[in-house]
């Protein structure tokens, strides 16, 4: 059996919940290792999925209860097969803790209020969310708002910062601590970057209550947001969304958490003044 195979293990968590990540070459571990370095448990987890390559050298992807994946384009890069790993592990991972939705976004903490960036891939998560700390806020995750019926909650799965998001946040943010650790790595991408690496020791943010969320629809020379009912941030926010539920009680999960939030569309404009347009509306809400 494929199983079999599985000889290399990396297990992580949040909360209470626990999963893992088997794969058959020690490469494809190490990637992963080195996105979850900081989520680490290597007690035995409750939710094991597999990546493991068959004699053709097809990567098949799988959990113990739920469907199974075969890549069918030729051979996966290491760091590939960890980034698909990445998905199955996080789905096992999320679905077995009641409670708890987990948004494709950054999430970050302004004073005693949290708030989410959700987008695209490529729409610029990662590079407003170091923006907004720069300019006073404090991050829980660049990838994962993960937030409970006590608060959203730390996730520091590392960072990944490409090129361009580099070159526009040393452009725009002010002289820091921040532009200096990002201008040292002018050029390329940065990846798999731990908090301590890009923060320094700075302590991980306190839970804290969601107050809104804001969904990146375009950019512009400045920007701007405005608010919109929770039905319309739904196709917004959904993708990527990871919750105990599924079918229509997902839906009416995530309908239930947009509704208790303030929610907006967003375009950027600068890095810098996208984060001071953001923590306005954010404190605008505070003071509400």
């Amino acid at each position: 059996m494929l199983r079999r195979r599985a000889r290399h293990a990396v297990g992580f968590g949040v909360l209470d919940g626990r999963a893992s990540a088997h794969f058959d070459d020690a490469e494809s571990a190490r990637h992963f290792h080195n996105r979850y370095c900081d989520l680490r448990k290597d007690e035995a987890p409750a939710r094991p999925t597999y990546a493991v390559r068959d004699d053709a050298g097809r990567v098949h992807f799988w959990s113990e209860d739920g469907p199974g994946y075969v890549w069918p384009h030729g051979a996966l890069s290491p760091s590939a097969t960890a980034f698909f790993a990445d998905a199955f592990a996080t789905q096992m991972l999320f679905s077995s803790i009641p409670s708890v939705t987990a948004l494709h976004a950054a999430a970050l903490r302004r004073n005693d209020a949290a708030f989410a960036l959700t987008g695209l891939s490529t729409a610029g998560k990662s590079t407003t969310a170091l923006a907004c700390v720069a300019a006073g806020a404090q991050l829980y995750s660049d990838e994962r708002c993960v937030t409970t019926p006590h608060g959203t909650v730390p996730y520091p799965r590392t960072l990944n910062v490409r090129r361009g998001g580099l070159e526009l946040l040393i452009d725009s943010l002010p002289p820091c601590d921040l532009r200096r650790r990002l201008a040292e790595h002018r050029g390329s991408d940065w990846n798999c970057v731990p908090f301590a690496e890009i923060f320094g020791a700075s302590p991980l943010p306190e839970p804290a209550p969601l107050r809104a969320i804001f969904a990146i629809v375009g950019r512009d020379a400045l920007p701007r947001s405005r608010a919109i009912e929770p039905a319309a941030m739904l196709p917004l926010a959904e993708p990527g969304a990871q919750v105990w539920a599924r079918g229509i009680e997902r839906v009416c999960a995530l309908l239930a958490l947009f509704g208790r939030v303030a929610c907006f569309e967003l375009v950027l404009g600068t890095p810098m003044e996208t984060a001071k347009h953001v923590l306005a509306r954010v404190d605008e809400l505070g003071a509400a």
